[in-house]
């Protein structure tokens, strides 16, 4: 039948334009950096009459959500004293630097897409987790934090249906709008 081809056509077409947005708009770097854990350590004396030691630890995931590698990726931290020690996994080359203002600065040449560096730190009081980690940039953009919250994951299968499902409205959405725009034609042409 001849009603059938413009449905059909707008909804692919409709398609190929998203898959395009979406590959093009997201062709760039995309750095985040949150933190994974903290803990707080209290080690008794040593000997009777001291006071007991307070060690604390945290991580910060430093990620490229992007499609394109970032380049100089750079975890700036506060000014901080000899108590103060990190771990980079996995085990990749980088710079470290001092700041004018007499921070650390940790520079990666290079973050692929989908790549991830976790830094662990540790440390003694005065340090507080908001007193080490300023901000992450790169060449291309500065980092955003992210606020991380625990939820529970929907299990994959139910996450491709519901995708299945917002992509049937997708093309009956297009439809509904194809048909509608050649009824208002018919509608326009009927009147002239």
């Amino acid at each position: 039948p001849p009603g059938w081809q413009p449905p059909i056509i707008s909804a692919f077409l409709s398609f190929i334009f998203g898959v395009l947005i979406d590959k093009y708009s997201l062709r760039k770097p995309n750095i985040t950096y949150y933190v994974t854990s903290t803990a707080n350590f209290n080690i008794p004396p040593a000997q009777p009459g001291q006071a007991e030691t307070n060690i604390y630890t945290h991580n910060i995931v430093v990620q490229n959500g992007g499609r394109a590698s970032a380049t100089n990726v750079k975890v700036f931290h506060y000014k901080l004293n000899a108590d103060f020690w990190y771990k980079v996994r996995p085990d990749v080359q980088y710079i470290e630097t001092i700041s004018s203002e007499g921070g650390k600065i940790l520079t990666f040449a290079r973050l692929l897409p989908g790549e991830s560096i976790t830094i662990s730190y540790l440390y003694t009081y005065p340090h507080l987790i908001e007193h080490i980690n300023n901000y992450v940039s790169s060449d291309e953009a500065v980092g955003k934090p992210i606020r991380i919250f625990y939820v529970q994951q929907t299990p994959v299968w139910l996450r491709y249906i519901l995708l299945w499902f917002a992509f049937l409205g997708l093309i009956y959405a297009a439809q509904l709008f194809w048909v509608g725009f050649c009824w208002v034609i018919k509608i326009a042409a009927a009147k002239a």
